[in-house]
């Protein structure tokens, strides 16, 4: 634990380091420059699409429960609260998850709450997949992709989808009680007071089971609004070149942008909010594509801002909401 603590900690400052490099050479007047175009439509940026795409993100996890749900004003409040602390807890995005399960804990009980974290994330992963698959299959004749790039790019998102689609079979089939009693066999002895806890692991497998199963219907709508609420990122990314007055502001090129920044975010999970390397990629895109540089470490900087908003906002309702593990005051809505 701890030479993970300290790797996670050498990672944040090598992508703190990379992003005032950047910074330096490219020159942070020119930076501020190409922001400064953005005027009073910064805020509009920071607020509407990432509002947008948040509710969309919120919709898919509503269709991810089994059974009964939260009403749609607390799912959001635990989202934002959620993602925060995702974007704070290094850990591959995946920090806040508990906190989400644990804040519904009291409302629909733990096992119905986990599942629902664990399904949507499992369908928010998969349409990510079939977004960046979309998005490559519709831009793979780019002049600027050399045929070594587009393979390479090709083979790591069918790689991508591949994981995702054992990730989703091996939850139809029983994961999580047969991976802690392998725990137990093979690694360490589970004290005999929390054993009765992986009977609820048990019990977590068999409603993921039945809702993959049976409700079909309700993993296409959550898998529909998740892979809406993707879309929305690269209008964003459109609307940024735009207003950054940007010559190939079109919507394909958005999309390249959108598509590869995903691609280089995902690959490099392990850097702490993903400090230097989001600028980082942003400038590498925009040179692929022969757009200055210094208009991508822009791009990027108004994206940290963005994400920065929208993290003050999550914990803003985590200092106002009860205390994770109580009962909130929404109660539940039937599925």
């Amino acid at each position: 634990m701890k030479h993970a603590r300290k790797l996670k900690l050498f990672f944040f400052i090598l992508g703190l380091a990379i992003l005032i490099y950047l910074v330096k050479k490219i020159g942070a007047g020119h930076v501020m420059d190409q922001i400064y175009k953005m005027g009073w439509r910064l805020p509009l940026i920071l607020l509407f699409p990432a509002g947008m795409q948040q509710a969309l993100f919120v919709y898919g996890w509503k269709f991810a429960f089994s059974g009964k749900s939260s009403p749609f004003q607390n799912l959001f409040q635990i989202h934002l609260l959620g993602e925060a602390f995702n974007y704070i807890i290094p850990g591959g995005q995946m920090g806040g998850e508990p906190l989400k399960a644990l804040s519904l804990r009291k409302d629909l009980g733990g096992v119905q709450a986990l599942g629902s974290v664990i399904a949507a994330r499992t369908i928010k992963t998969i349409s990510l997949a079939f977004f960046v698959m979309a998005g490559m299959l519709l831009t793979i004749n780019n002049e600027h992709f050399s045929l070594e790039f587009k393979r390479g790019v090709m083979s790591a998102i069918t790689l991508f989808f591949l994981l995702c689609v054992f990730l989703l079979l091996a939850q139809h089939r029983g994961l999580f009680g047969p991976m802690m009693r392998f725990v137990e066999r093979r690694l360490f002895a589970i004290p005999a007071r929390h054993k009765e806890k992986i009977v609820h692991f048990d019990d977590l497998d068999l409603g993921l089971r039945e809702f993959y199963s049976s409700r079909k219907f309700k993993f296409f709508l959550s898998l529909i609004f998740f892979t809406i609420g993707w879309m929305v990122g690269f209008l964003e990314i459109y609307l940024i070149l735009l207003f950054l007055g940007v010559e190939k502001a079109t919507l394909s090129v958005a999309l390249i942008i959108e598509v590869l920044s995903l691609i280089i975010n995902t690959a490099l999970f392990f850097i702490p909010g993903g400090v230097g390397t989001q600028e980082g990629g942003k400038i590498f895109i925009f040179n692929l594509l022969s757009i200055d540089p210094a208009t991508g470490l822009a791009l990027g900087l108004v994206r940290r801002l963005r994400e920065l908003t929208w993290v003050a906002f999550g914990l803003l309702v985590f200092a106002c909401r009860p205390a994770p593990g109580e009962k909130s005051t929404y109660g539940t809505t039937p599925h």
